[in-house]
């Protein structure tokens, strides 16, 4: 007994086997899942997990279970009709499978003038149909497993020919096979494989696929075996190959293909991939941040560019106008460009959350927590300068505030550093403001009682720029200038840090404390009692002493030079380091 069912739930039953009589063999009945089975010649019925047939002209029921033997009754009025053979049963209906093929249609090469000959071999249940197609268009009548093309002429070199297979449970169409025509239609003996033209280099974008060919010669039958970075690709055996959708993990990869027939192998050059974002990169340095006053990336943003991610806003937030110390939020987007190529881990230092996507594929993602943690990716292949799309998500809820992107060049995140600027670009188009940067810090100065120090920086980012010079954290009057020139100095001064504030439209930046060293004077500037530096001891030098006699570092109008001594006090140390050494010159 063979079945079939449909989506409606209609059998279609057909009667084979010896245990039905003559006349049910071959017979076709349709029954709903229960209820009467009917055709044309007999009456006949299911109930339950039962089907029964009724032969009408011996007066005879058929019976059976799903599995269980045939049975037959004779109805009262008529004779006895014959018993069935026995040792039949209806089995339950095949479940549908949908077309599968286990052997694809293989690339031909013939002489001009001889057949070819494409086949498949596919499985299905109930059993498939097939439509062939040349070039992707339907070839009429072209409906079983094979098809040949009865003589082939050197027009049909480069026709691509497929299959489609098809029953009621679904459709698979093969793989494409390509038809080669040669000139000699004389028989030539076998010859290896040869590649004739390499797969090339590919580069293509996240989300994408990609698909590399080779195009080989040789005695048919050619068969291809693809790999990836050395290793064979299942299922990768036809002349072309693609891949599926591709992430930022598949740049760098290699592919190659072995051609084989049976007379030897030949083996490609490899081919290399290189996936990237699609988003065009700019030519500013560093990345957009997009800064919400919420924790959660909602509501109005504010826009400046981050020459890097490097932030410790604990005691300050991100010293934009609005913005506190907590509940905060930003978003910063560009563009990562390597200057090696190899497997780079990133490293994100965070308090509270983040989220890092590289080419739009998530590698980091820890949006509630833990609070003040280090979080590595698994490596990611970077191709030297080609731009990988970035996007670092952070949030402030409460507590300390922190956040770092960081790299390692490798396979682990030790060594991890942050991300320099140079190696990080905006989108294209970026108007934003860009944050000050310290490009040379101030250096600590030593200087003698008496002379002035000066301390410089040198800062970058959006203009105007504005400095605000400090002393000892205290912001120093009128020191608004990249650099910074103190009053004369005395050894009340020594030890003195100093540090700026360089503030734009975007935000600030600090600068590192430098220190003040003052050393005392010690018996004039360049010998003992010449306090002018005139290289000579004199009426000056006195005349300086007997001026400033009594006076402190505190007193008005105190100059330093005739503190001989560094005592912070002109005395009577001071007049005699002047007397005695009255008259002397110096080189």
């Amino acid at each position: 007994v063979i079945y079939s069912k449909d989506e409606g739930q209609n059998w279609t039953v057909l009667i084979e086997g010896a245990s039905f009589p003559p006349k049910y063999q071959g017979t076709l009945y349709a029954a709903r899942e229960s209820g009467y089975i009917y055709n044309t010649d007999a009456c006949d019925y299911q109930y339950g997990s039962s089907i029964w047939a009724f032969d009408p002209s011996r007066n005879v029921i058929y019976a059976s279970s799903w599995s269980g033997p045939v049975v037959s009754k004779q109805l009262p009025g008529s004779a006895p009709g014959p018993a069935p053979a026995g040792g039949g049963t209806i089995n339950p209906p095949p479940t549908s499978v949908a077309p599968g093929i286990s052997t694809q249609p293989a690339n031909i090469s013939v002489a001009a003038g001889q057949p070819a000959t494409f086949s498949v071999t596919a499985s299905a249940t109930p059993a498939p149909s097939y439509q062939w197609q040349r070039n992707d268009a339907n070839i009429s009548g072209a409906t079983s497993s094979s098809y040949t093309l009865p003589s082939t002429v050197a027009g049909d070199t480069g026709a691509t020919f497929r299959v489609v297979v098809t029953n009621t449970a679904g459709t698979v169409t093969s793989t494409t096979a390509t038809l080669t025509v040669t000139n000699d239609p004389g028989p030539v003996g076998p010859t290896a494989p040869a590649i004739t033209t390499q797969p090339t280099n590919v580069t293509t974008t996240v989300g994408q696929t990609a698909t590399f060919t080779v195009v080989a010669s040789g005695s048919a039958p050619l068969t291809y075996q693809w790999r990836r970075n050395g290793s064979a690709i299942t299922g990768a055996t036809s002349s072309s190959y693609t891949t599926a959708t591709l992430v930022l993990g598949d740049t760098g990869t290699t592919y190659t293909v072995v051609v084989t027939n049976g007379t030897g192998t030949a083996t490609s050059n490899a081919a290399t991939l290189s996936v990237t974002e699609a988003a065009p990169v700019g030519t500013t340095l560093g990345l957009l941040g997009h800064y919400f006053q919420s924790p959660d990336l909602t509501g109005t943003s504010v826009e400046r560019v981050d020459p890097s991610v490097n932030f410790f806003w604990n005691d300050t937030g991100p010293g934009l106008s609005g913005f506190g110390l907590i509940n905060y939020s930003v978003r910063w987007t560009g563009h990562v460009v390597p200057t090696t190529s190899g497997p780079y881990t990133f490293v994100v230092r965070i308090d509270d959350g983040a989220r890092l996507k590289l080419n739009g594929v998530t590698v980091i993602d820890a949006w509630d927590g833990p609070v003040w943690t280090k979080l590595s990716s698994t490596p990611v292949n970077l191709v030297a300068n080609i731009p990988v799309a970035i996007e670092l998500e952070y949030r402030q809820k409460e507590g300390g505030a922190v956040v770092e992107l960081q790299w390692a060049p490798g396979t682990s995140d030790w060594g991890s550093t942050a991300i320099p600027t140079e190696n990080l670009r905006t989108n294209a188009g970026t108007t934003a403001a860009i944050v000050p940067t310290i490009a040379t810090q101030p250096s600590a100065v030593t200087v003698t009682a008496g002379q002035t120090a000066t301390f410089t920086v040198v800062a970058s980012g959006s203009t105007p720029l504005s400095y605000q010079w400090r002393r000892n954290g205290t912001n120093i009057s009128g020191a608004t200038a990249a650099s910074y020139t103190t009053p004369t100095t005395s050894t009340a001064d020594n030890g003195a840090s100093f540090s700026v504030v360089v503030t734009n439209s975007a935000g600030n930046v600090t600068s590192g404390a430098v220190v003040l060293t003052v050393n005392a004077v010690t018996g004039g500037a360049n010998g003992a009692g010449d306090l002018n530096g005139d290289k000579v001891v004199n009426l000056s030098d006195l005349i300086l002493v007997r001026t400033n006699f009594g006076k402190r570092s505190t007193d008005a109008g105190w100059d330093a030079r005739a503190d001989t001594n560094g005592d912070n006090v002109v005395n009577l140390q001071d007049l005699i380091a002047v007397r005695s050494n009255f008259g002397k010159t110096y080189p």
